[in-house]
């Protein structure tokens, strides 16, 4: 055997696929997710812009009902007129930040829902398409001659509570 030619020894021929391994479908994998993470980073920019539009506009509204109570202050004469002032710029206030909250939430959660609904189509697809490359790699393997003497469709999931009776 150490006298043979290389060629003897090692005939040149490959496998058609690597059965455990696919790195074209890794990379493939690997382009759709930076795809996807692009889609949702524009999406995730909008949802912000949005927001910061929102509170934006929210702020320059409370600065103005801010300046408002100071020339309010300035034209009273009394305490109890101060006091009233004071007590509706409070509730007023108070009103809006609760209104403003509700308006913020509303945005992110509607962000929200459309995110979690594309990345659970997303993990289906990408579990349909590694499903799909497992059955292959399987069907490829067995056509090689290079399965186990059970093939994986044939075999029985065992329950933890049968093994304990047996």
């Amino acid at each position: 055997m150490a006298n043979q030619p290389a060629s003897d020894i090692y005939p040149g021929k490959f496998p058609a696929s690597v059965p455990f391994f696919d790195f074209a479908g890794l990379i493939e994998m690997s382009r759709n997710t930076l795809t996807e993470t692009v889609k949702q980073n524009s999406k995730l920019s909008l949802t912000l812009q949005a927001i910061g539009k929102e509170w934006t506009e929210f702020v320059a509204a409370r600065l103005h009902e801010d300046s408002q109570l100071l020339q309010t202050l300035r034209e009273c004469r009394e305490l109890p007129s101060m006091q009233r002032a004071c007590g509706q710029f409070w509730e007023k206030a108070f009103s809006q930040y609760g209104e403003e909250t509700q308006r913020l939430m509303q945005i992110t959660q509607g962000a929200m829902e459309e995110a979690t609904h594309v990345a659970q189509e997303r993990i289906e697809g990408a579990a349909r398409i590694a499903q799909e490359r497992i059955e292959v790699t399987n069907s490829n393997a067995r056509a090689s001659g290079a399965s186990s003497s059970t093939p994986p469709s044939s075999m029985k999931k065992v329950n933890p509570s049968h093994r304990d009776r047996a």
